[in-house]
């Protein structure tokens, strides 16, 4: 049983959360959802003084009922650091009513059957309010809550945490592929989520072989990518979230957005990796925060929607970044320019082109290395074509285009040499480069010493194909 454990205190507890979550995710109840003031901390979910066991039920309970004032209080009980190190609390004089605090809370994870009754709380009251704090409890240091959030995502039709489903089926943690400290425990959930997800089995068990668990997992991928590929849905599967079908939803999703805007840069990260997740639904969001963005001159945000767009593979992100490459501020046309290399294909190329006549000479340089992140012959031709002066901000991303788009046979004792005798950005830029080609980061450190240089551009030049 997922749950089982060897501290005999809390079988009945496990045992008891367990067979709650098989009957409450059965019958999940769509009901409407009401505003609820973010965060009450005299709400009953959180007394400090409330056993465990009690708080378990009550919250299994509160998701039963489809109790709409519960969800802020679940909310909480959903966090942990591993996941963000911030919350959403409310803030009255901000005009979408929230405001991010940090989540200040380290140590030993003794709460993971919490935030799993938490999680399967919010899905079965039904609502969309949840649905980007599902995708940040993807990063959850427990697997076991990575699946049941993979699961609620599945009831939104977002399947952002299927590929966390496959890798803990094959003991691997999610996303770095690190072995699982105790693999049945996450495989067994996994395996019973994707069989709920999709209605099928392949087999699998926590207690076959290694090659037997291995098979099936396969076995998984290969029907989860049939689906995809065929266009079809499970049957567990919603529909995805659009904006204007929620008014409380889209002021929490818009509020993430904004946070793209705001100078805390460990938020912005993780607010930027979970907005990627989810992908082509929250495209609306990032086109109302690029307006926003235009209108008040928040070049910040508008660098941060760019970095976005550039990792969602959508012919409408390719236009929305268009737009921030036509009309945005210089900082925010550069990052914009570079994130139109992550989509490639002749349209972005043909953009990218256009930008190589930018009266700002640091969008011509994001537009060279945006060139050669395409490995495309005709944006390599146009690299080559280029000659600008040495030792110039054109003449570096020439070099390190050129590398990337050649795969790194071309230019690579010259990028190497940048990395260990370069200046800061140069040794950036070529840790960059060598990053993406060899898909290994072995210096992150833009100031390490010239010893610590010299022993990652070894490892990379061991990496680089020959």
């Amino acid at each position: 049983m997922p749950f089982s454990s060897t501290n005999s205190g809390r079988t009945w507890i496990r045992a008891t959360l367990w067979l709650g979550l098989l009957v409450l995710l059965g019958c999940p109840k769509p009901v409407a959802e009401t505003e609820a003031p973010l965060l009450p901390s005299d709400h009953p979910l959180l007394a400090a003084t409330l056993p465990e066991e009690d708080r378990l039920r009550l919250i299994l309970e509160a998701g039963q009922k489809g109790d709409q004032t519960a969800v802020p209080a679940l909310l909480r009980l959903m966090r942990d650091r591993s996941q963000a190190a911030f919350l959403l609390v409310s803030n009255p004089a901000h005009e979408l009513g929230y405001q991010a605090v940090e989540l200040e809370e380290t140590g030993p994870d003794t709460q993971h059957l919490r935030r799993v009754a938490a999680i399967a709380a919010l899905e079965a009251a039904g609502g969309t309010l949840p649905i980007l704090d599902f995708v940040l409890a993807l990063q959850d240091r427990h697997p076991v809550v990575v699946n049941h959030a993979a699961r609620a995502l599945i009831r939104l039709g977002s399947r952002a945490g299927l590929p966390a489903l496959l890798a803990h089926l094959e003991g691997r943690n999610w996303p770095k592929g690190e072995p699982i400290r105790s693999p049945a425990f996450a495989g067994e959930t996994a395996n019973r989520i994707l069989e709920e997800i999709t209605g099928k089995s392949f087999g699998y068990s926590a207690d076959a072989g290694h090659e037997r668990k291995l098979a099936a997992a396969a076995a998984w991928r290969a029907h989860l990518a049939s689906v995809s590929g065929g266009g079809s849905s499970f049957p567990l599967e919603g529909r995805p979230y659009q904006i204007g079908q929620n008014p409380a939803t889209d002021r929490r999703l818009a509020f993430f957005v904004d946070m793209l805007g705001q100078m805390q840069t460990l938020y912005h990260e993780q607010v930027r990796l979970a907005l990627t997740r989810l992908g082509a639904p929250i495209l609306p969001h990032l086109e109302e925060g690029i307006r926003i963005g235009l209108e008040k001159k928040r070049e910040t945000l508008l660098g941060g929607v760019a970095q976005v767009l550039g990792a969602i593979p959508h012919p409408n992100a390719r236009a929305l970044l268009e737009r921030i490459m036509k009309d945005g501020p210089g900082a925010a046309r550069s990052r914009a320019t570079l994130a139109m290399g992550e989509h490639g294909g002749a349209a972005s190329i043909d953009a990218l082109l256009a930008r190589l006549q930018d009266g700002d000479p640091s969008v011509i340089a994001s537009a060279v290395r945006a060139l050669g992140r395409t490995r495309d012959a005709r944006a390599e031709a146009a690299i080559s074509a280029l000659t600008p002066a040495a030792d110039s901000e054109l003449a570096l991303a020439r070099t390190l285009a050129l590398f990337e788009s050649a795969s790194g046979r071309k230019l690579a004792d010259e990028v190497l040499r940048l990395l260990t005798e370069g200046s800061i950005v140069e040794r950036n830029g070529a840790a960059e480069v060598l990053t993406r080609v060899t898909g290994q980061r072995w210096l992150t450190d833009p100031v390490a010493n010239e010893v610590e240089r010299r022993m990652a551009a070894d490892r990379w030049r061991a990496a680089l194909p020959k």
